[in-house]
């Protein structure tokens, strides 16, 4: 019989859904499972299964990405949520009703929550102004929702100005060392980043956040009505930060109508989403020259799309008016 890997042999595995099959319908109460299939690979593997109680998503996270007590914290925030009338990905219990489950896996143990199938679909371009609209709406009904939430003791990611800008930037040093032009833009654009938010985020609204309210993780049906999922990135931030990715989408003005709806958004909001969009844009380069290339490969940190990053943050640079340092 051959051996079981060694501790630290093993990245990341991807399980078998005969597995992942399993561990469902031994932990859950949903009858028989009749299909399991692999949906996505990225950050979690996400498994979509049919079976004799419904349709349901079984999130697997990776492993040392997210521990059981963060997922638990979670899952605690989409309950807060939904009693509060957010439309969020509901999760099931276990049997013995435990929030979520661990699977055992060659590189150490890893989280299983289950959830049902969200209503709807996902858009599909075009994305028009209706959809805007409603995603507004919806996002605002979350950032409402979330007032009042805490777990006493419990594990929290706090998206503050060094998550949005000095982590990424000690990521994309060392990548861009032999870049030093580039490496010279990206520190004088953290320093402005942080410069421009200082007088801002005082004024701002701090609360539970989604931290990726993007048009991948939602679905919507046919009369509008908009399911947010996928909240492992959540933690508490500047609600501001949360919608600025959606807030320089397809369309805007229908969006932040839609929004306010629901909720102000007031000066200093409107202020600082150009800058916390920048910064996201600065984030989302740091995990391609750190994590993402350590999970998917150095090719996620390749010229090419280092180019690409940069060259969004050198447009949006001179849109602000800083030529001098572009």
């Amino acid at each position: 019989m051959a051996e079981s890997p060694k501790a630290g042999t093993v990245q990341h595995c991807v399980l078998a859904p005969v597995a992942v099959a399993a561990e469902v319908a031994g932990a859950y109460h949903v009858g028989r499972v009749r299909r399991c299939a692999l949906a996505r690979t990225w950050a979690n593997d996400v498994y979509a299964l049919e079976a004799t109680a419904g349709t349901y998503a079984a999130k697997v996270y990776r492993h040392g990405w997210r521990s059981e007590a963060d997922v638990r914290w979670e899952l605690a925030l989409l309950a807060h949520l939904a009693g509060h009338g957010a439309s969020v990905a509901r999760f099931l219990p276990r049997r013995d009703g435990a929030p979520s489950h661990v699977v055992a896996a060659p590189e150490g143990p890893r989280p299983l929550a289950l959830f049902a199938a969200a209503p709807g679909a996902p858009p599909r371009r075009p994305f028009s102004a209706e959809l805007f609209r409603a995603y507004g709406r919806a996002a605002a009904t979350v950032h409402a929702a979330g007032e009042g939430f805490t777990v006493a003791g419990g594990p929290c990611r706090h998206l503050d100005l060094d998550f949005l800008v000095g982590a990424p930037l000690r990521a994309i040093a060392p990548r861009l060392a032999g870049r030093p032009e580039d490496l010279a833009f990206v520190e004088a654009l953290a320093v402005r980043l942080q410069r421009g938010l200082a007088p801002l985020r005082r004024s701002l609204e701090w609360g539970p956040c989604h931290g990726d309210l993007s048009l991948d993780n939602l679905h919507v049906t046919a009369d509008g009505r908009v399911t947010f999922y996928d909240f492992d990135s959540a933690g508490f931030g500047w609600l501001a930060w949360d919608i600025s990715g959606a807030m320089h989408g397809a369309v805007p003005a229908a969006f932040a109508a839609g929004y306010r709806e629901v909720r102000p958004l007031d000066e200093a909001a409107m202020a600082s989403i150009p800058l916390f969009a920048a910064a996201d844009q600065l984030r989302f380069l740091g995990d391609e020259c750190g994590r993402l290339a350590g999970w998917l490969g150095e090719a996620q940190a390749g010229d090419r799309q280092i180019d690409e990053r940069l060259g969004w943050l050198r447009r949006w640079a001179a849109a602000q008016g800083h030529d001098r340092w572009v």
